[in-house]
């Protein structure tokens, strides 16, 4: 890493950063306690202004880092801080350094005209503990060195989560509160910095997964790993959600996804062999017990599965939903395929979910423009019953008595809208909804966000180790855990993250 620092001429005024004699640059990974790395540089005997290098000895990995500068008032690092600078930084291999949006970051300049002010996304402060915003100012040509007490900061929302005293912001109560930060009449936009309570925990685990099952109350979720990865390809894993370690693993066949756990936790069903079969698996002993193929359409064309539910009364009952060759959703029990189809058999659909009485299954049409259809279960099969329109959001769920399909909560009698779930970012990922505890969970980009979901208003949200996830694979576990797949998975999968989290989130 080789950060450039632009040194002005030197004067003595004390305090002034003009006076700085050397400098020292920190990059850290953006979550609390991650690894950092430094560069060290002294201004030299040169009084006139000056360009140096502060090279770190390591070598900085590709990623996105926290960059943190300060200016001391004597060489090698001694004296007094007499300015510090702060950004979010991408590293690209041949260890450059670019800004958050990927543009040049420029040089470090000790004193120049500022340009534009941005409060750093990703930052937290804890309840009944304090901080000092972390700020970015910009010259024309890079970033700028800010002397102590430069800034001036104003909390415009969520003011009753966090106080502003002399330029540090104390964390009241677990929400989000929005700041800006002034410099030299250039006023940065609003930025979320999170309160929360002590305890969130986020363990990462580096697996190659292409989808997650778990449930509230387990220490365990299980993911299904495909065949480029590099650890258990084509198979199916349990994970101690405490420690992020497999503990148990079964090779399941080719390409293995859509893990669904039954409603006692003790089956789990996953489509393998690139979406032709299903297999049943013992969660308690990781062991497989059966598989079945789902089968070929009218027209003899293999059908492929696009989605997974087991009934919540019967674990021996699964509904797949096929692809738009295919027939729509199908049941199973034990393997048999039952009869009667859906009436949108057209265009097939992308994910199903069965109702808390194993009565009705819900999917989503897979053509724009797309369709929600409640379809009715019996000893036979299932029936369509009630078509609506306007929603291809993945993946749909149920709980609580509610319908979710993307961002959306739907009357499942219905299938009209009861109210949609919005956040800032303007991104939406999938929804993890625990109805006993009234809140709705989603990872969008750098943060996961929690909603309430009686108001569907946004209440709390916590940053995220890496940037732009908006996964759409989110599942619960234990009291108030959180899992997701890091960009949602796909063909080579993602690694997983594990959220512990603390209460008011």
């Amino acid at each position: 890493m080789k950060v450039p620092i632009d040194w002005p001429a030197r004067q003595r005024a004390l305090g002034a950063t003009e006076s700085a004699e050397s400098v020292l640059v920190v990059l850290t990974t953006p979550e609390p306690g991650g690894k950092g790395f430094s560069a060290f540089g002294n201004r030299g005997a040169d009084s006139s202004a000056h360009q140096t290098m502060a090279i770190s000895v390591d070598k900085v990995p590709v990623g996105i880092w926290r960059l943190q500068a300060e200016f001391h008032a004597l060489p090698e690092g001694n004296g007094a801080t007499v300015a510090t600078a702060s950004a979010i930084v991408q590293v690209r291999a041949d260890g450059a350094l670019l800004s958050a949006s990927g543009a040049p970051l420029g040089s470090i300049a000790v004193q120049s005209q500022i340009a534009g002010v941005v409060v750093n996304d990703q930052q937290t402060v804890t309840v009944g503990s304090q901080v000092a915003p972390e700020v970015t100012a910009f010259t024309p040509n890079g970033i700028a060195a800010l002397s102590p007490n430069a800034v001036r900061y104003a909390i415009v929302g969520g003011g009753e989560h966090a106080t502003l005293t002399s330029g540090l912001v104390r964390g009241v109560s677990p929400g989000d509160v929005t700041v800006t930060a002034e410099v030299d009449g250039i006023t940065s936009g609003g930025q979320v910095i999170s309160v929360v309570t002590p305890g969130t925990k986020i363990t990462t685990v580096d697996i190659a997964a292409q989808g997650l099952a778990g449930m509230p109350g387990s220490n365990t979720i299980y993911a299904a790993v495909g065949g480029q990865g590099a650890q258990n390809p084509n198979s199916v894993v349990a994970i101690d959600t405490s420690t992020g370690a497999v503990t148990g693993s079964v090779s399941i066949g080719s390409a293995p996804q859509y893990p669904t756990l039954s409603a006692d936790g003790k089956t789990l069903y996953v489509v393998v062999d690139n979406g032709a079969s299903v297999a049943k698996i013992d969660s308690t002993t990781m062991t497989k017990t059966a598989e079945f193929s789902i089968g070929t359409d009218p027209f003899g064309q293999p059908l492929t599965a696009a989605g997974l539910a087991v009934s919540p009364v019967d674990s021996n009952v699964v509904a797949v939903s096929t692809n738009w060759i295919g027939i729509g959703i199908q049941i199973y029990r034990s393997g048999v395929r039952l009869g009667h189809v859906d009436s949108r058999s057209d265009q097939g659909a992308t994910a199903v979910a069965f109702n808390d009485t194993g009565s009705a299954v819900f999917s989503v049409t897979g053509f724009s423009p797309s369709e929600l259809i409640r379809d009715d279960v019996d000893s036979s099969g299932v029936t369509a019953v009630t078509t609506a329109g306007g929603n291809g959001g993945y993946p749909v769920s149920f709980e609580g008595g509610r319908l979710y399909v993307g961002n959306t909560a739907y009357n499942p009698a219905t299938l009209q809208s009861i109210g949609q779930f919005v956040n800032a970012e303007g991104t939406f990922g999938g929804l993890a909804v625990d109805a006993t505890l009234g809140r709705a969970w989603q990872v969008s980009r750098t943060r996961l966000i929690a909603f309430d979901i009686a108001t569907f208003g946004r209440v709390a949200s916590y940053p995220l180790p890496s940037d732009n996830i908006n996964s759409t694979n989110i599942v619960r576990f234990g009291a108030k855990g959180i899992a997701f797949i890091e960009q949602g998975g796909g063909i080579g999968g993602g690694r997983i993250d594990l959220l512990n989290i603390a209460p008011g989130l």
